[in-house]
């Protein structure tokens, strides 16, 4: 679930209302016009099942923190970043909030790769 649009925080009423994303949680170190060698990290909700290969269930959040990380009480994951993309000839970037809840499955469903909502 993605807590901000285009920068700004949502409400309770526009948050309960959100659509909720599954998919494999990707975190990769994006070297794309990467001019200094340092790390450009960027973190992809990626929908494996999609007609054309995998794609992304969201925008990338890109230089992702963990502001939560899951523990036995709460299994939920908040990332913190920012949301990239032109607008009017120009890259915008908006604050961007990610919160993740991992996904249990059956044995023997596909375990190589968990799944994060």
């Amino acid at each position: 679930m993605c807590l901000y649009q285009n920068g700004v925080a949502l409400g309770m009423e526009e948050l309960l209302t959100l659509p909720r994303y599954t998919g494999h949680l990707v975190l990769e170190d994006w070297a794309h016009r990467n001019r200094f060698s340092s790390f450009n990290w960027r973190a992809r909700l990626l929908d494996l099942k999609a007609k054309g290969g995998p794609r992304d269930s969201v925008p990338p959040l890109y230089n992702p923190h963990p502001v939560k990380m899951p523990d036995m009480q709460d299994p939920q994951m908040t990332l913190h970043g920012y949301e990239r993309y032109v607008e009017e000839g120009s890259l915008v970037a908006h604050i961007q909030y990610w919160v993740l809840v991992p996904i249990l499955r059956k044995k023997g469903e596909d375990e190589q790769n968990p799944i994060l909502v």
